[in-house]
């Protein structure tokens, strides 16, 4: 077995991790910070915090024992601009906010089957079709995946009564 087989296998075992565990474990910024906002259980929040020290502390782990190089990362390539970190941070948020939840959530709903939540993203309401080539082998006939998926219009939003604010 090749390198880019236990890579693939690799990249293939931890997807379906990641997805059972956040199908699973309802995991979901948006609705860690509407639980705790305004349902008063910070479960879901902390559990959003400790993923996040995780994850802190073992990309700072494997830089201190040299296994990756974080000098070396496209974040380091760009200087950082503060607006343009809130303001993409706002309009992520926000759209966020108008669809539900985000990319992540959409992709962890359409893996259990709920493809109601597909629209996220770049594409038009209807039928979108194309597709996937994989690395072409002997039999020329399977190397292109078709595809078909009906996209519906997303739902529209209309808020009423009074206005809140955050204390």
């Amino acid at each position: 077995m090749g390198y880019e087989t236990l890579a693939a296998l690799a990249g293939l075992l931890g997807g379906v991790a990641l997805g059972l565990a956040a199908r699973l474990g309802n995991f979901c910024t948006l609705g860690a910070l509407e639980h705790a906002l305004f349902g008063r259980d910070r479960a879901r929040l902390r559990m959003w915090g400790v993923t996040l020290g995780v994850a802190v502390l073992s990309v700072q782990g494997l830089a201190g024992v040299g296994a990756i190089d974080l000098s070396a990362t496209i974040h380091h390539a760009i200087a950082w601009n503060p607006l343009a970190s809130v303001l993409g941070g706002l309009t992520f948020g926000y759209g966020m906010a108008l669809a539900g939840n985000c990319g992540f959530g959409a992709l962890v709903r359409v893996g259990g089957g709920d493809v109601a939540t597909f629209p996220i993203g770049p594409f038009p309401a209807g039928w979108i079709s194309g597709y996937v080539e994989t690395d072409p082998d002997e039999l020329s006939a399977d190397d292109r995946r078709w595809f078909a998926l009906f996209v519906r219009p997303p739902p529209l939003v209309s808020l009423r009564g009074e206005a809140f604010f955050l204390e």
